[in-house]
């Protein structure tokens, strides 16, 4: 259970940031295209 418990802890934090991580490069990706266009 020791070993199980850091794995679910790592998983959720993991899965939190991938769910944070996409949000900010949004408005760069489009800052990004306007100086592309």
């Amino acid at each position: 259970m020791r070993f199980l418990a850091p794995l679910l802890i790592l998983s959720l934090l993991a899965a939190c940031g991938v769910d944070g991580d996409p949000i900010p490069p949004e408005p760069r990706d489009d800052d990004e295209q306007s100086t592309n266009l």
